[in-house]
């Protein structure tokens, strides 16, 4: 497997666990910023340390993409860049690396991440000639007033703990030939979605998660679990639906729209004046209930996926 091709850029590259924390502060703090003007998202800060690559010139860090291999697959953490060096470069210098490296590795099998500050140069770069796979992925925002209608034929019930066995089994079905299970190994089966719904629940990597903002609905008499949606708080007013998913076997019948309704009118009742959320940007019947809702997009990224060649 071959590297992406990327325009020369000067450096060197170094290992994000060996890099000393204070120096990586600076461009942390940037990012942290494009996190916050751009995708209006406020999230708990690094404390280090990290472990993937960073680009240096200089003694300046350019640029780091943290790492980590589940299931023989690596996965591309936060790619970021500084805005004041040569960005678009630096990223696909990490890029590259990263994929040779796999590559090298007979133990990895895959690659897939998703790159939510990528630059809008490597954005393009990364849809029209990634070596793999690349799903455009948007985020939508939507203002909380009013409180919508809700669907009675199901029955919504606060969150709990005891939900997140059977949550995942609905969420592996909901996947179940989708484009998420070819890009995450999570997805493969209800012990990894367990885990990846319990990093919703338990890092700030999404928010902190609100209990009382997320929902599981129920079909009334059988108490058959129909869907269920997970919500958290990006900032003090910023919300954010981290995941929502509706059986197959029950969908059209209104059970996501009552589901977002509550999140919604609840995520409102904490204090929260707007939300927002993900969609695979080719997914219209999603951006459609999600429109109806209030919601637009305001930011385009990438979702990646590659797999080691025989």
């Amino acid at each position: 497997m071959e590297s992406p091709d990327r325009p020369p850029c000067e450096g060197r590259l170094a290992s994000l666990l060996a890099q000393p924390f204070s120096d990586l502060q600076p461009l942390l703090a940037e990012e942290a910023e494009q996190l916050w003007g751009s995708l209006r998202w406020q999230v708990e800060p690094w404390e280090g340390p990290l472990e993937g690559l960073a680009w240096v010139r200089d003694g300046r860090v350019l640029g780091y993409l943290p790492l980590q291999v589940r299931a023989r697959t690596l996965i591309l953490g936060r790619l970021f860049a500084s805005r004041s060096g040569p960005s678009e470069a630096v990223e696909l210098e990490l890029l590259g690396s990263a994929i040779q490296g796999a590559f090298s590795d007979p133990g990895i099998l895959g690659v897939c991440g998703e790159l939510l500050l990528a630059t809008p140069a490597t954005l393009h770069w990364l849809l029209s000639r990634w070596p793999g796979r690349a799903r455009p992925r948007l985020l939508m925002e939507a203002v909380l007033t009013g409180t919508g209608t809700t669907w009675t034929g199901t029955t919504l019930e606060p969150w709990r703990g005891e939900h997140l066995v059977p949550a995942s089994g609905l969420l592996q079905k909901a996947y179940a030939g989708a484009p998420q299970g070819g890009f995450d190994p999570a997805f493969d089966d209800p012990e990894r979605i367990s885990r990846s719904l319990a990093r919703i629940l338990d890092f700030p990597t999404r928010g902190k998660f609100e209990p009382a903002a997320s929902f599981v609905a129920r079909a009334p008499g059988s108490g058959e679990l129909l869907g269920f949606v997970l919500a958290s708080r990006m900032g003090l007013d910023q919300g954010h639906v981290s995941e929502l998913a509706v059986d197959p076997g029950a969908r059209r019948r209104g059970i996501g729209r009552t589901l977002m309704t509550g999140a919604m009118a609840a995520l409102r009742d904490l204090g929260c004046g707007k939300t927002h959320l993900a969609v695979d940007q080719d997914n219209t019947m999603a951006i459609g209930l999600y429109r109806s809702l209030g919601f637009l997009p305001f930011h385009r990224f990438a979702t990646l996926g590659l797999e080691r060649e025989a």
